[in-house]
This record gives structure tokens, C-alpha cells and sequence, in this order.
């Protein structure tokens, strides 16, 4: 009986990838497989958030999917009997990998078993994705100088690797290619894959800047994002007036210059990031305004 779930699990996970291939031509189609949850004004990167991409969903999902195949009665497991540190990868402990299967089973009904729930949650991921895509390609049409969502790394490893993996297996379709991808990307070292990253990183940050900049342009009655420096001297301000209330504006202004120029660059480090983190909370705000 096991072996039977298991070869109908394997069916459904080919009708999975068969949803998500991406056609010969990534450069442009993978644009809008990009999954970034920030970028999508869903989540906001703080020290108790962790973002998910569509691929990590189901790198989750995937894993799930292992673990309950492992057991001998995989048909009648439920979700209380998954051990979640065996499913934690990358970054996200059991906690992180837990909390993400029950939001994206949120919605699924859970008097069933976990096999049962792990098909709808499947499901459910790809077809959040096809909606996203679409709204996604309506926003372009209306405006081409709408900011394009940078490649997450792992669709940046994608771009830079099909080429090479397409000529030494000419034969293969775009599925079976990106499921070649996929394999050797969870085989790359953390300091491999930091390469990608750091590459995403840098045009996240753009991608940030660009759209604040839309955003400002296209809605100036809306009060921008504080800069690093906008949101230290509010604080630096109210600690000099408290012990100089007499103080004037002028003065006030040069002495909290003096003291951003001496702050440490550890300290104002903070402070970029928790502007950076001001900059995602307007993006998320302006999004829903579209």
C-alpha cells in the first residue's frame, strides 16, 4: 500500500513540475516565475521574518513529501506526526519550516491526513504564483516603466547555467532541464551559492530605489520613506533639545550633522537597515494602491 502512495505521490509531483517549467527562452520567462515575497508586498525582512520564494515553497513541500514517503504508513500519517528538523534546510530551522507549512495550509481543510493536505497545498502554491504572474503582466502592459522584479539567486544561477547545461543535453525538454537545475542547486555549497546572492542583493537594492523613485513621481501627496540619517536625528534631536530646549533650529541642525558624521559605522549600519526595512514597508503600502 505504501508503495502504491508513493508511486501517486511521484505522479502528482510530475504534474507539479509540468505546471512550473519554464520555457527555452528563461531570460524573459523567468522574470515572472521570481518569487520574492517582499518584492510582492507580502512580507517585510525583520529579525522574526523570514522571506520565501515559490521556489523554497516547494523545496518545502518537496521535502515533505520525502518524509512522509520514508514511513511505512504514509497513508494514514498526519501532520502531528511529521518530525520538522528533518525537513529543515538552507536557513529555515524546524520552527521557520513548520510556521511556513501552516501558512500555506492556512486555508486547506485539515481533518485529513498530511498526504491529502500536502496535495492542496501544492496546489495552491502554483496557482498563488499563475495569479501573481498575471496581475504581474497587466501592471507592465499599463506601464513599461514600471521597476521589473529582480531574479531571485536561484533563478540567477538558473540564467547563467541552462545555456551550457542545454547544449550538453540537447534532448531534453525545459522540464527535465530545470529539474537538472534544481538538483545542482541544492548540491551548491552556502559559499557558492553566496555568489548569486550577493548578485540578488545588489539588485534588490536597486530594484528598491527604483521603486521608491516610481513611487514618489507617480504619488506625491504621500509621505516618502525616512533615510538612515532622517531616522537617527529624530531620535538625536529630542536627546539635545531635552538637555538645550533654547536650542535654535539652525544650531540644532549642525550639531546633529557633527554627530552623525563621528557615529560609529556599526551604529549606522542600524540605521540603514532599519530604513531599508522603512523602504519595503512603503513599497508593500504603495503596491495596494495600484
Amino acid at each position: 500500500m505504501a508503495e502504491k502512495s508513493a508511486r501517486h505521490l511521484e505522479s502528482r509531483m510530475s504534474q507539479l513540475r509540468a505546471l512550473l517549467s519554464l520555457e527555452p527562452n528563461i531570460s524573459d520567462r523567468v522574470r515572472s516565475a521570481s518569487k520574492m515575497a517582499a518584492v510582492n508586498g507580502e512580507n517585510v525582512v525583520d529579525a522574526k521574518t523570514k522571506v520565501w520564494t515559490q521556489s523554497q515553497d516547494l523545496t518545502l513541500l518537496q521535502k515533505v513529501e520525502n518524509h512522509l514517503q520514508s514511513s511505512e504508513r504514509v497513508k494514514h500519517r498526519y501532520v502531528k506526526d511529521i518530525v520538522w528538523s528533518e525537513i529543515a534546510f538552507e536557513d529555515f530551522d524546524e520552527h521557520d519550516v513548520h510556521k511556513r507549512f501552516n501558512t500555506l495550509t492556512s486555508k486547506i481543510r485539515k481533518m485529513r491526513t498530511a498526504k491529502e493536505i500536502l496535495e492542496d497545498a501544492k496546489q495552491k502554491v502554483t496557482e498563488k504564483e499563475d495569479t501573481r504572474k498575471s496581475r504581474k503582466r497587466k501592471r507592465e502592459e499599463k506601464d513599461p516603466t514600471f521597476p521589473k522584479t529582480p531574479l531571485t539567486s536561484y533563478l540567477i544561477f538558473c540564467e547563467e547555467k541552462r545555456p551550457r547545461l542545454a547544449q550538453k543535453y540537447p534532448n531534453l525538454g525545459s522540464k527535465e532541464l530545470m529539474t537538472k537545475l534544481a538538483k545542482k542547486w541544492q548540491k551548491l555549497s552556502d559559499q557558492k551559492k553566496k555568489k548569486y546572492q550577493d548578485i540578488y542583493a545588489e539588485n534588490r537594492e536597486k530594484f528598491d530605489h527604483d521603486m521608491t523613485k516610481y513611487f514618489i513621481e507617480h504619488f506625491p501627496d504621500e509621505k516618502p520613506p525616512k533615510s538612515a540619517f532622517n531616522l537617527w536625528s529624530e531620535s538625536k534631536e529630542k536627546e539635545i533639545k531635552k538637555d538645550r530646549p533654547d536650542i535654535s533650529q539652525k544650531k540644532l541642525n549642525k550639531k546633529v550633522k557633527k554627530y552623525w558624521e563621528k557615529l560609529e559605522e556599526s551604529e549606522k549600519e542600524k540605521w540603514e537597515k532599519k530604513a531599508k526595512s522603512e523602504v519595503r514597508k512603503y513599497i508593500k503600502k504603495m503596491k495596494k494602491k495600484l
